[in-house]
């Protein structure tokens, strides 16, 4: 849970402190004032980067130097407090007084979900917004899935450098070998992710998107029938013209059936946001079931694309979840909430409370 926010020279907020409430927290403020940018904080305190852009200098305020992030967090009634503080040149990552060196150090302590107007390219987007999807759950409901992430990718690279320096198949044997050992541990542990997710998504799919007939089936991939080591093998002459490796567990991918047709092909943009909306609620309902830690769930701009019967679906699964709410309005008032919350208005990266 996050108690407690302070914000320096990041995009339009040059200095702001925030309390949030445990169950729900409102920002309310015109377009442009600054509520993506402290979503975008919050964000970028747990993952180490932003949800709008890879590069996190690009967050840093005109004319500054860096940006400094600096939260109190509650993890299993355990007080800690987080900081991060990016310049030009490097980072730095504090948790509890201490310097650390990876950003899953914070990721761990503050899991972060965000529901925003791209939402929807976790349906018609590319296999990498899926892929990220299901890893941050199994990051967070599986210990060794982090090790085995790591060693895979520099498996992966290299593999991907022999190719491209000409190797010998007995060089190359090894790290087939490896990529295909990997391969199989990570999908095993996505495989299960998706499963749980996929046993949870009628509770939620069934108040957003009535009769929707909702499927969901992980891809891990390579061929379903095949032998990895034996499909690397096969293909190496192939890999070695692109320098790539292009079977393995970086390749897998999540099929999101509509009425059994993919899903992107049939619904409209509104649809794609509540399906994409409910596959997040469904993974943040399985995190808190298996480390009882609530995610935070940003909710940006919530109306946008929505009907106002829809907006109240969505609102209402987003309560119906074990988790703690940030949500963003132009207008508060079009939010039907079902308890009351923290209110705060916006103007050009100000903040100020609002009584409800």
């Amino acid at each position: 849970m996050l108690r407690s926010l302070r914000i320096e020279n990041f995009r339009c907020i040059r200095s702001a402190s925030l309390a949030f409430d445990p169950h729900c927290t409102v920002v309310e403020g015109a377009n442009g004032a600054g509520k993506t940018s402290l979503l975008e904080a919050i964000f970028t305190l747990s993952r180490g980067r932003s949800f709008r852009s890879r590069r996190r200098d690009h967050a840093i305020s005109h004319g500054e130097s860096g940006f400094l992030l600096f939260g109190e967090i509650t993890r299993a009634e355990v007080s800690h407090r987080v900081g991060l503080e990016v310049s030009r040149n490097g980072r730095r990552i504090r948790v509890d007084g201490e310097d650390r060196d990876r950003i899953g150090d914070l990721a761990k302590l503050l899991p972060v979900q965000v529901i925003d107007p791209t939402v929807h390219g976790l349906i018609d987007g590319g296999p990498e917004n899926r892929r990220r999807y299901v890893d941050f759950g199994v990051f967070h409901v599986e210990q060794q899935f982090l090790a085995s992430w790591s060693d895979f990718r520099r498996a992966v690279s290299q593999r991907n450098s022999a190719l491209r320096v000409g190797s010998s198949d007995t060089e190359l044997d090894g790290w087939d070998q490896a990529v295909a050992i990997l391969s199989e541990q990570l999908t095993a542990l996505r495989a299960r992710h998706v499963a749980d997710i996929s046993n949870r998504l009628p509770g939620i799919t069934d108040g957003m998107l009535p009769d929707a007939e909702i499927d969901i089936e992980f891809r891990r991939g390579w061929s379903a029938d095949r032998n990895l080591l034996d499909v690397l093998r096969e293909h190496r002459e192939r890999d070695r013209q692109t320098a790539l490796t292009q079977d393995g567990a970086h390749r897998a991918d999540l099929k999101i059936a509509f009425r059994d047709r993919a899903a992107r092909h049939q619904v409209s943009r509104g649809q794609q946001k509540l399906l994409a909306s409910a596959l997040i609620l469904a993974q943040v309902a399985e995190i808190q079931t298996r480390t009882e830690q609530e995610t935070v769930v940003m909710v940006d701009d919530p109306a946008a694309e929505l009907d106002s019967e829809s907006l109240d679906r969505l609102i209402s699964a987003t309560f119906a979840v074990p988790c703690q709410r940030v949500l963003t309005a132009l207008d508060a008032s079009r939010l039907r909430l079902p308890v009351e919350a923290t209110m705060f208005h916006v103007e050009q990266g100000s903040f100020r409370a609002k009584s409800t």
